[in-house]
């Protein structure tokens, strides 16, 4: 049971995601507005993260540049000659016992593609060096010293400590596009200021850093595999915090509860948007 501060550098990721009793930045973002759904959040604890073949690609990018992470299987016939597709019976059955054993399973295709991903990352002039040194996949724990709620985040990567430079924890993001205007819409529908926060916050309860700096290094899934480096600043960090408070407080309350409601508690009033009222009272004048 974690009781105090507590950094794992090793532990499988699987044991990272069914731990229970603990909120993470994903688990706040379903607790925290502008529309927290405890029963939501109740389901992803109770039955785990669903396997999604959309994330396996991204996976396999955090795979090959950071050597961590589930093991990677690139799918073969009884013939030996690699699946061409994902719709076959064959490739199906293969996916499936992929699975079972822990591995993640992808046609060859897509294996060059997440490596060619993975390089341009490595090779870029910005984000590039920061991966030349430092630790994957690192896990923390700690008690969050107003509830005593136990919070965890669980970096893709960061830098050695070294006298006088700021810690760089780096988040790894494969995405449609890196452009910074349309990425940062993608960045406020996914919740990215708390993850940012949480991060932040548990390296300095976990004596890793005073003062870390929070990159997300994101490249896009297609050629020409477009790298753009985002940084947190502090009010993007403040507004993480504050969304993170709020989830904290009620994931608090619902566990002394043990009560895990929806959007609402009561009849909900329906409410019609904005533009669609404009227009029809437009049509109608």
């Amino acid at each position: 049971m974690i009781t105090e501060p507590t950094v794992i550098w090793d532990m499988p990721e699987d044991e990272y995601h069914a731990h229970e009793g603990s909120l993470s930045a994903s688990g706040a973002k379903l607790l925290a507005p502008p529309a927290p759904c405890p029963a939501k959040f109740k389901h992803q604890q109770e039955k785990g993260r669903p396997d999604k073949p959309e994330f396996d690609f991204g996976h396999a990018a955090h795979r090959i540049l950071l050597g961590k992470g589930n093991d990677i299987e690139v799918l073969v016939g009884r013939d030996g000659e690699p699946f061409t597709s994902m719709r076959t019976g064959a490739s199906k059955e293969a996916a499936k016992a992929a699975r079972a054993a822990g591995r993640v399973p992808m046609l060859a295709t897509e294996y060059e593609r997440a490596e060619a991903v993975a390089k341009s990352v490595r090779e870029d002039p910005i984000i590039g060096p920061a991966f030349t040194a430092g630790d994957a996949e690192v896990s923390l724990f700690w008690p969050d010293a107003e509830t005593g709620v136990i919070r965890r985040a669980r970096f893709d990567w960061i830098t050695p400590e070294v006298a006088g430079r700021r810690r760089i924890i780096v988040d790894l993001k494969t995405a449609r596009t890196a452009e910074p205007y349309a990425f940062g819409r993608s960045a406020a529908d996914l919740g990215y200021a708390i993850s940012a926060a949480n991060y932040v916050d548990g390296a300095i309860a976990c004596g890793l850093a005073d003062d870390p700096v929070f990159l997300l290094a994101v490249v896009e899934k297609t050629e020409p595999y477009v790298v753009t480096t985002f940084q947190a600043d502090d009010d993007l960090l403040e507004l993480g915090r504050a969304l993170m408070r709020k989830a904290i407080h009620l994931y608090a309350e619902c566990t002394r509860r043990d009560q895990w409601p929806g959007y609402v508690t009561d009849v909900a009033r329906l409410e019609l948007p904005g533009y669609y009222i404009q227009r029809i009272e437009d049509l109608i004048a």
